[in-house]
C-alpha cells in the first residue's frame, strides 16, 4: 500500500468527507427533483384530459352543469384509478368546489389544474391534488440511503483511499446514469439552463420536440428555440428577474410559441422553475407540444361557428315553410271553397227546377249525393285548416280544468241527440298544466268519437278519468262501450285520412286522431289506443311538464 504523509492523509480524508457529503445530499435532491417533475407531468396530463371530458359535459348543459353532481361524480370515479390516492375536484369560477373524489389530501400537497371551457370561455377548473407525504417519505428513505452510502464511502476511503475513491466515482457514475435514465423516460421535454439561458442538459423528449439531437442543444442559448419576434420579450423577462427577482411566470404553466430546428413555429405549453445548486442559479424548463390539442380546440370553435350557421339556415327554412303553409291554408280556404259553393248552388237550383216531377226522383237522389259530397268535402277542408294551424299556434301554458271541459263537450253531444240514453262518468278535479284551447280540441275529438262510436248501443257508457302509470306519470283516459276496433290496424289510428270504419257507418274526415296526436306531441306527451271489436275502446294520453 502506498504510504501517504500527514498532509496527503488529511487531503484524502477531507476529500473523502466532502465526497461523502456530496453523495448524501445529491442523491435525495436528484431523486426528489426527478420524482417531483414526474408527479407534475402525470398530474398535468390527468388534469388536462379530465378537463376535456368535463368540458364536453358542460357544453351539453352550460347553464346547469354545476347541479349534475351524480354525473360529475361518476365522471370523477371513471378517471380515478383503483390504487390512486389523488384527490380530483371540480371548482367553479367563484372558487366553490362543485364535486370532489376521496377526502382531503393530507400533509403538504402539490396541485395541478386545467381550465374547464364552455365554448372557449373558462367556467372553472379541474384540479388534481396529490399528497407529498409518499414522496417525502421516499426521499427520506433515499436520503438515509445516501447517508449510509456516504458513511460507507467515508469509511472505505479512510481505509482504502484509492480504491474507495475509484469505487465512489463508479457509484456516482452509476447514479448519474440512473438519473439520466429516469430523466430520459419522462414524456415531457425537460431542459436545464444557467442564469444566462445557456442550455446545460436536455432529455430526448425535448430533442424530439424541437428537432435537435440532445447533445446539439447543450451549450446553445435557449433563444434558438424561440421565434425571433419573441426574443425581446424573453430578454426583458430574464433581465428583470436577475435584477429584481420578480418572475410572475416562474412555477406556472402557460402557452407560447416555439421554433423547431427547421424554422417551423408551433404552439408549446411551458413551465419554468428555478433552483440553486451550490449557490448558483439554474432554471428547469418542462414543455409539451400542444399542436394537436390546439388544432382540436380550433376545430371545436370552427364546428360551433358552423353549427350556429346551420341553426340560422334551419330557422330560415322553417320560417319559409311556415309562410308556405300559411299560403296553402289561404289557398284551401279560398280557392277550394269557391268551386264547392258553386256546385252546391247549382245543385240547389237544379233540384228546385225539377220540382215535384216524379221522373226527377232519381235525379234528386243524385243531387242529394252531390250535396252530401260537398258537405263532406267542406268538413274535410275545415279539418285540414285546423290541422295546418296547429303548428302556427304558440302554446299558452296554464292550469286547466279538464273535467269541466269534458262536461261541456258531453253536454253539447247530448244537446245534439237528446233522445240518446248515456251513462257518463267524469272524474272531478282533473287539473293539468296545458294549453286550454288545444286540450279542448283534444277532448272534443276523443269524447266526440266515444259518443259517435257508441251510438249502436242501447245505453252508451262514456268515462273520463285519470290513472297512474308505472313510472308515476298521470295518464288521462277516455273510455266507451262502442263498436271498438281491431288492434291489428292500430298503426293507422293516427295517420292522415285513415279510417277503420266506412263513411255510411260513421261519418268523419279521418283527421280527428291526427289532430289529437299532433297536439299531445306538442305538449311533450304521448297518445295511444286500446280496443277489440265490439268491446269498446280506451284512448289514453299523457302531458309533458310545463316549461320553466
Amino acid at each position: 500500500m502506498t504510504q501517504h504523509g500527514p498532509g496527503t492523509t488529511r487531503t484524502l480524508h477531507a476529500t473523502a468527507t466532502l465526497l461523502a457529503c456530496v453523495i448524501a445530499l445529491a442523491i435525495p435532491v436528484i431523486f426528489f427533483s426527478l420524482q417531483y417533475q414526474l408527479y407534475r407531468g402525470t398530474m398535468q396530463t390527468e388534469a388536462f384530459f379530465s378537463a376535456v371530458m368535463v368540458s364536453e359535459l358542460i357544453n351539453e348543459n352550460p347553464e346547469f352543469w354545476q347541479f349534475e353532481e351524480p354525473r360529475l361524480k361518476d365522471l370523477l370515479k371513471s378517471r380515478q384509478h383503483e390504487d390512486a390516492q389523488d384527490v380530483h375536484r371540480i371548482v367553479n369560477n367563484q372558487g366553490r368546489v362543485v364535486v370532489q373524489s376521496l377526502g382531503e389530501a393530507g400533509g403538504p400537497v402539490m396541485q395541478e389544474s386545467a381550465a374547464l371551457l364552455d365554448s372557449g370561455n373558462p367556467v372553472g377548473r379541474f384540479e388534481v391534488v396529490r399528497s407529498l407525504r409518499p414522496l417525502l417519505l421516499n426521499t427520506l428513505l433515499v436520503a438515509l440511503f445516501g447517508l449510509l452510502l456516504g458513511a460507507l464511502v467515508l469509511v472505505v476511503l479512510r481505509v482504502y483511499p484509492l480504491r474507495a475513491l475509484k469505487r465512489a466515482l463508479d457509484t456516482l457514475d452509476s447514479e448519474k446514469r440512473r438519473a439520466e435514465l429516469t430523466l430520459n423516460s419522462i414524456g415531457d421535454g425537460v431542459i436545464t439552463m444557467d442564469s444566462q439561458g445557456t442550455m446545460l442538459s436536455s432529455n430526448p423528449a425535448a430533442g424530439k420536440i424541437f428537432g435537435y439531437a440532445s447533445a446539439d442543444m447543450v451549450g446553445q442559448n435557449v433563444k434558438i428555440l424561440i421565434p425571433p419576434y419573441n426574443h425581446p420579450k424573453h430578454d426583458f423577462y430574464l433581465k428583470r428577474f436577475l435584477e429584481t427577482g420578480q418572475g410572475h411566470r416562474l412555477g406556472t404553466e402557460w402557452e407560447t410559441t416555439a421554433r423547431r430546428r427547421d424554422g417551423h413555429v408551433f404552439p408549446l405549453e411551458v413551465s419554468v422553475s428555478k433552483f440553486y445548486l451550490e449557490g448558483v442559479l439554474y432554471f428547469l424548463g418542462s414543455m409539451r407540444d400542444i399542436s394537436e390539442r390546439k388544432q382540436a380546440r380550433d376545430e371545436i370553435v370552427r364546428l360551433n361557428a358552423s353549427l350556429e350557421e346551420r341553426v340560422q339556415q334551419r330557422t330560415a327554412q322553417l320560417e319559409a315553410a311556415n309562410a308556405e303553409l300559411q299560403a296553402f291554408a289561404f289557398s284551401v280556404s279560398h280557392d277550394l271553397r269557391t268551386p264547392l259553393t258553386t256546385i252546391a248552388g247549382f245543385s240547389g237550383m237544379l233540384e228546385r227546377q225539377l220540382g215535384a216531377d216524379k221522373a226527377g226522383e232519381r235525379a234528386r237522389h243524385y243531387l242529394a249525393r252531390i250535396a252530401a259530397g260537398v258537405t263532406q268535402m267542406s268538413e274535410l277542408i275545415d279539418s285540414l285548416l285546423k290541422l295546418a294551424q296547429l303548428s302556427q299556434l304558440r302554446l299558452q301554458w296554464s292550469p286547466v280544468d279538464l273535467s269541466a271541459i269534458a262536461h261541456a263537450v258531453l253536454k253539447r253531444c247530448q244537446a245534439g241527440e237528446p233522445g240518446r240514453v248515456a251513462e257518463l262518468a267524469i272524474e272531478p278535479g282533473l287539473v293539468a298544466p296545458c294549453d286550454a284551447l288545444l286540450l279542448r280540441q283534444v277532448l272534443e275529438n276523443l269524447i266526440g268519437n266515444a259518443w259517435k262510436f257508441s251510438r249502436p248501443q242501447a245505453q252508451a257508457h262514456i268515462a273520463f278519468r285519470r290513472e297512474t302509470g308505472a313510472d308515476g306519470a298521470a295518464i288521462y283516459v277516455v273510455q266507451d262501450n262502442g263498436v271498438g276496433f281491431d288492434m291489428a290496424y292500430s298503426a293507422k289510428l293516427f295517420s292522415n285520412f285513415q279510417r277503420l270504419h266506412t263513411e255510411p257507418e260513421f261519418a268523419g274526415a279521418g283527421l280527428g286522431l291526427v289532430t289529437v296526436h299532433r297536439i299531445i306531441t306538442r305538449h311533450g306527451g304521448t297518445v295511444w289506443g286500446e280496443s277489440s271489436p265490439g268491446q269498446g275502446a280506451r284512448f289514453c294520453f299523457t302531458l309533458g311538464p310545463a316549461p320553466a
